[in-house]
């Protein structure tokens, strides 16, 4: 009955909303009919004359070819070759319009004028202030320039939006993900990463997708070449339109397309080499000899002397195995070479444009042996059928070929981790009897340490990822009115992955069952891993040109959305093939192998209403509104129940007042450009875990021959998305002849119904399932300043700056503060504090003497519940509560550290002389706190495995000053403990990129331009962090920011290239 009644109430709404439509359109025929008689009148007549004179800023004389228009006036006049010209206009308060070939487009406002002098800046090829659309009223940001100097998009948007949005790089690793966060962080326990838009389809990120490689980042923006981006424009507050997927903001990145009918081919072809990284200095064999004997002194005597590195006898047969001074960071990380290769054709005729590219890249990664290889094929074409119909069709290739390794604290399997913590002393190759080393790589050693040569080279994994998009958007324009638009989108993904981890070299590791019993040991481990994903999209819309002139303009578009995606994938995992040169999974122990898999089927639908207004294009209104809804919505959501189906409703209104075009700022002619702007946008994430609104079972091995099912998850009926509403306002302008052009923006942002686990009874078998409760604040500022300061005829500077900050807050929790665990720290989630705080034990120092110690009087309690004293030696760990006991346990915990920086951006210098461009770009992140988990791991002082080199300045005598504690096996006082000892700050200001360029004034009938240059990525960093690199990023979980886990620290590259266009 419900569901009945509901579907009357919307077809009723829908009938209302027709009616109500065609109502107003016929009571507006006579008003519309009547202002566009007086418009067309004004038009007709002209009755005003506006003369000119627009000149080269550079040379201050006028010049020929520049074109003046008006908007929404089919009126236009050219200058003569002194710059001069004339133009009829229908008020005098519109504005003028004013382009020119190799020029930067400006807008002009009359504002009563008789008059005007326009003076034009050579165009330097980026996005300027006067390339948006006037009534941009919502925060966004459009950018462009990308360079040939990456490999992949996601580098460069790493360093031009940093300051529009906050970006990390996650690694060093070629072809490397990244982390963006658009104002502020707005989930905790989803992502919180935006929606990417390619061409108007929404870009399968694949966030959550399994892989054969534990801990491994799909990164599907690595499929976009560069050479076809032609700008990404960020929309910072979401959008209406996209409402339940905008929570994190919407970047929508446009590809290249034909411009004009005559043939053009581009070619770049650019090579370079990038030097091994930089990470901290490890001991040598002396300093490590030392460190072992304090370690070896809580060691079981009898272990200690089966050691045999600890035999100085240089006549035994081992001696020579185990006594060197191997530097195991500079056996596997190396110089990598890379290449990019890519042509583009595009023309066309009065009826079709076509544009074709073909790319191909290479980029070999400082381990040895891992790659990226990018081969990219695309054919963009606008075929006008009629006047009226029109086909815009894109069709896309990518493939992604890469060999990549094991990287974090993984002591078995990461290359990188196992070459910080072999001890220097063991070989990398085994010894011939006649001494002599031979080629053969040396086995686990004593310590059950692998070699991290036999991670590389062909042990690596095989990564392959394949894509396939075809996209077509059909127009029809009905009348002059009233224009039919549609969008079909289809996307096909695959993907490949094999890994074999040998037993030669690597350590033996025992299988444990999920009571934590060990039921096998692996000697060698096979996976292979298959996915594949197909979606298919539809956007279609009906756009409504209601008033269209000068004075009044406004325009109504409404339109559905749906998309499906179909996700399956299977992956085999075995050990034990036998040996190293069987290497497929069915040669592996049958009682050590299993398959496992999953399908899933994703379902979003949305209907969507658009209208904009602007009067005398000074006055802005937008406002709009989405219905949503997904298959992960529980049914009982909220929102709109339509048909039993919930839907959320996703609102938005901006405004703008374009001030500069007003009469009474005629007398202030220093300003050029002066726009304030308002918005609210109120949008969701739907990026919900996978089936957590329904109750589902898996399939689960019992007694390694019994296959049953178990309880997988419950469901919860109520899930919905998180919604953010956001408030912003701005303010841009440009003033003294468009030297100073600055954006400004306040931003405010409260997310409400959070996603948190919520804990169950032990009676229901499972420990928690999904609920929506809690919500989080955001506040901040943005401001982007360009400054033109010399503009001549042979010599131009100009510098940039962006600068982003945001502040966050809980309000509220479901359950009230947690913690999370991430590479043996602990994140602290607390109302009233910001998200992602360091929560651990506080540090005063290390205890100097015995009696400092005794006088302290300061104890930990071991399992027994003992008391065991601190001792000389040991941290100085803060007792936070005194005057309750002297233990040092959970009570004593507090906030270490804050990863969300005050402030973060970047600043570019850009000259040029004559022929000669030379550009500088700088990021930087300020006042963010990191934690430092591999330091913490390779200062641990509690095994054999190698340390820092700052360990040999730890406390090893009585009355020694040191900050550094003794080291002593296992750690019994837990002085490695997670603490402010872990937390550094990682602010930096990097050197990101410094390029030359010239353009050889070469110039014959085929051949149009031909430029050469040079660049040097990542050129040097200062900072205080004490890792290899400041700029890193474990995951894109909020949680997980500002956590140092062992990835590959980013290293140096130089490259030379050549652009040619014919």
């Amino acid at each position: 009955m419900n569901s009945k009644n509901n579907i009357i109430k919307v077809v009723c709404i829908f009938a209302g909303l027709c009616l109500t439509t065609v109502g107003i359109a016929r009571a507006q025929e006579e008003m519309v009919d009547t202002l566009a008689h007086k418009e067309r009148a004004a038009v007709a007549n002209m009755p005003y004359k506006i003369s000119g004179k627009v000149i080269d800023f550079a040379t201050g004389k006028g010049f020929a070819g520049a074109q003046i228009t008006t908007p929404d006036v089919k009126v236009s006049a050219m200058t003569d070759e002194e710059g001069n010209f004339e133009i009829g206009l229908p008020s005098l308060k519109v504005s003028l319009v004013v382009n020119a070939p190799g020029y930067a487009r400006q807008i002009v406002p009359v504002r009563g004028r008789s008059e005007v002098k326009v003076s034009l800046y050579a165009s330097d090829g980026t996005h300027g202030v006067y390339d948006d659309d006037l009534s941009l009223s919502a925060g966004e940001t459009v950018v462009d320039g990308f360079s040939e100097t990456h490999l992949t998009i996601v580098d460069d948007m790493v360093s031009l939006l940093n300051g529009q949005m906050r970006t990390v790089t996650s690694s060093g690793e070629a072809g490397s993900s990244a982390t963006f966060y658009i104002r502020g962080l707005n989930s905790i326990n989803m992502s919180a990463q935006p929606l990417f838009v390619v061409d108007g389809v929404e870009w399968q990120m694949q966030d959550a997708a399994a892989s054969a490689i534990d801990g491994y980042y799909n990164n599907p923006l690595t499929l976009l070449a560069q050479s076809d981006i032609e700008k990404v424009q960020i929309l910072k507050n979401g959008s209406a339109i996209w409402g339940a997927k905008g929570a994190n903001g919407v970047v929508l990145i446009e590809t290249k397309r034909a411009r004009e009918m005559a043939t053009k081919i581009d070619a770049n072809i650019s090579m370079g080499f990038s030097t091994p990284f930089k990470s901290m200095p490890m001991m040598d064999a002396g300093s490590y000899r030392r460190y072992a004997t304090d370690i070896m002194r809580g060691m079981d005597k009898e272990e200690v002397e089966l050691f045999q590195f600890i035999d100085d006898n240089p006549n035994t047969s081992y001696y020579a195995a185990n006594h060197n001074n191997t530097d195991w960071l500079d056996e596997i990380n190396k110089t990598a070479f890379m290449q990019n290769y890519g042509v583009s054709v595009s023309g066309g005729d009065d009826i079709a444009l076509y544009r074709f590219s073909l790319g191909f890249g290479q980029n070999n990664g400082n381990i040895d042996g891992t790659s990226f290889n990018r081969l990219n094929i695309r054919f963009n074409s606008d075929i006008k059928f009629t006047e009226q119909f029109k086909i815009l069709m894109d069709i896309a290739y990518a493939q992604i070929m890469r060999n990549v390794g094991y990287t974090g604290l993984d002591e078995t399997r990461s290359p990188y981790y196992l070459a910080m913590i072999k001890s220097p002393l063991y070989a990398p190759y085994n010894f011939n009897r006649d001494g002599s080393m031979s080629e053969r790589l040396s086995d686990v050693d004593e310590l059950n340490v692998g070699n991290p040569l036999v991670l590389t080279g062909d042990n690596l994994a095989n990564v392959d990822k394949y894509r396939f998009n075809l996209n077509m958007r059909p127009t029809y324009q009905i009348n002059d009115r009233l224009l039919l638009s549609a969008l079909f989108g289809f996307s096909w993904d695959k993907g490949n992955e094999n890994l074999f981890l040998p037993d030669n070299g690597m350590a033996d590791a025992p299988l444990y069952t999920d009571r934590g019993e060990i039921y096998a040991t692996a000697l060698n481990e096979v996976r292979d891993f298959m996915a594949r994903e197909s979606t298919l999209s539809l956007d279609a819309n009906l756009s409504w040109q209601i008033l269209q002139g000068w004075r009044n303009n406004f325009s109504v578009m409404v339109g559905g959305r749906f998309y499906s995606t179909n996700y399956h994938y299977t992956m085999g995992q075995g050990y034990n093939t036998g040996n190293d040169l069987i290497t497929h999974l069915g040669a592996t122990n049958q009682d050590l192998r299993s398959i496992i898999g999953l399908d899933y089927r994703d379902r979003n639908g949305a209907w969507y209403l658009q209208t904009n207004y602007n009067y005398l294009n000074k006055y802005f209104l937008d406002a709009g509104a989405s219905l949503e809804t997904s298959s992960r919505f529980g049914r009982h959501a909220g929102g709109l129940d339509i048909g039993g189906i919930s839907w959320g409703i996703f609102p938005s209104v901006s405004g703008a007042w374009l001030i500069s075009s007003e009469n009474f700022m005629k007398g202030l002619d220093f300003v050029n450009y002066l726009k304030l702007r308002m918005a609210y946008t109120m949008s969701g994430n739907d990026n919900l875990p996978l089936f957590a609104n329904r109750t589902y079972y898996t399939s689960e091995l019992f007694s390694k021959y019994a296959t049953g099912l178990v309880l997988g998850g419950i469901g919860n009926e109520n899930l919905k998305w998180e919604t953010t509403q956001r408030f912003n306002v701005g303010l841009d302008f440009s003033i003294l002849n468009n030297r100073l052009m600055v954006n400004a923006d306040y931003f405010h942002s409260k997310t409400t119904d959070l996603l948190n686990r919520k804990s169950l009874n032990d009676i229901s078998g499972l420990k928690y399932y999904w609920a929506n409760d809690g919500s989080l604040r955001n506040d901040g500022i943005e401001l982007n300043v360009k400054v033109r300061a010399v503009d001549i005829r042979d010599f131009k500077f100009d510098f940039g700056a962006t600068i982003g900050h945001y502040k966050n807050k809980v309000l509220s929790l479901a359950n009230g503060n947690f913690t999370t665990e991430v590479a043996g720290g602990e994140i602290l989630t607390s109302v009233g504090h910001p998200v992602g705080l360091f929560y651990g034990y506080q540090t005063d120092g290390v205890y100097s003497t015995a009696q400092e110690a005794h006088d302290a009087n300061l104890y930990i309690k071991n399992t027994s519940g003992q008391l065991i004293p601190f001792e000389a030696g040991d941290m100085r760990f803060v007792n936070q509560n005194a005057g309750e006991d002297n233990v040092i346990d959970e009570k004593d915990k507090v906030i270490l550290g804050d990863p969300n920086p005050d402030i973060y951006g970047n600043f570019n210098l850009n000259f040029k002389y004559k022929h000669f461009k030379l550009s500088a770009l700088f990021t930087y992140s300020l006042g963010n706190d990191a934690y430092n988990a591999l330091r913490a791991s390779l200062e641990s002082g509690k095994d054999l495995h190698n340390q820092t080199a700052a360990m040999a300045g730890r406390w090893m005598a009585d009355g020694q000053q040191t900050n550094i504690p003794r080291a002593v096996y296992d750690d019994p006082m837990g002085n490695s403990r997670f603490s402010d000892r872990w937390i550094e700050d990682a602010s930096y200001l990097k050197f990101k990129r410094l390029m030359l360029s010239y353009d050889i004034p070469f110039q014959t009938s085929f051949l149009q331009n031909i430029s050469v240059w040079a660049a040097v990525n990542n050129v040097c960093t200062l900072t205080k962090y004490l890792g290899g690199d400041p700029e890193f990023s474990y995951g894109n979980s909020t949680l997980y920011q500002g956590v140092d886990a062992g990835y590959i620290p980013q290293s140096r590259s130089f490259q030379l290239g050549v652009n040619i266009s014919l």
